[in-house]
């Protein structure tokens, strides 16, 4: 199942939408759920029907970063969250910059949380689009001192998640903070598709193969070992977000 929470504006008009992976569990993010998410959000009688014309915000590992699921994405409409490493490695910062810059010079938003103003992470603050604060640990001292940061050395613009009340919205509208998300605006909304779930093993095997380009033929074999992956290709391919103009009724 997938849920989408809405982030608002100032004026709390909707300018994209978080979407969310119902169907695991918080300790199983990984690359493939990353995948699986993906496909089902695309195969969602397209991607217009599920978020209209606002920006996908999309949560990310590391290791899906380098996913050929991506390909498959409008990159002007996807806004990817990038964890911190959950050290502050240097060396690791360093190398995981090239590949970040790729994405956006493909055209992708990049979102990090307020980890992203550390020193260890100055490398990447330049590539932030957006950056979410934090108002279940950010005190408001912290608060103050990350918005003040962000505005003097980044071009970003913030987002104030998990908003709960009319207290902390004031709190950080006041500072300047012109995006929000949280249960003071909205809750996640479950969206209802009807979808074959597909297994993580054979979207991650036909990931692969279409990065390695691989034969039609070895595509196909992929394709006919699991019908709800066949399924949800249909779906999206002969969506409106997928930009085809004949229909495709097999593989």
């Amino acid at each position: 199942m997938i849920a989408r929470q809405a982030i608002v504006n100032a004026q709390q008009a909707v300018v994209g939408y978080e979407l969310f992976n119902l169907s695991r569990s918080g300790a199983a993010h990984t690359a493939a759920s990353d995948v699986i998410l993906v496909f089902t959000a695309l195969s969602h009688a397209g991607i217009d029907d599920l978020m209209g014309k606002k920006l996908i915000f999309v949560n990310c590992t590391h290791e899906s970063l380098s996913g050929g699921h991506l390909e498959l994405l409008d990159p002007s409409r996807v806004v990817l969250e990038i964890p911190p490493l959950g050290h502050s490695a240097a060396n690791e910062v360093a190398m995981r910059l090239p590949a970040l810059a790729e994405l956006r010079d493909r055209g992708f938003h990049l979102a990090f949380n307020h980890t992203v103003l550390q020193s260890a992470y100055a490398p990447w603050l330049p590539l932030a689009d957006y950056i979410k604060l934090d108002l279940s640990v950010l005190a408001a001292d912290q608060l103050a001192v990350s918005i003040s940061y962000a505005r003097r050395h980044s071009r970003a613009e913030l987002i104030a998640e998990k908003v709960e009340t009319a207290q902390q919205y004031d709190m950080v509208s006041t500072q300047g903070v012109q995006l929000f998300q949280g249960y003071w605006f909205a809750r996640p909304a479950v969206v209802q598709a009807k979808l074959l779930t597909p297994s993580q093993t054979a979207t991650m095997e036909l990931i692969n193969k279409v990065r390695k380009q691989a034969s039609t033929e070895e595509i196909e074999e992929v394709l006919k070992k699991d019908t709800g992956l066949a399924f949800n290709l249909m779906r999206m391919i002969n969506s409106a977000g997928f930009g085809m103009t004949s229909e495709i009724t097999s593989f």
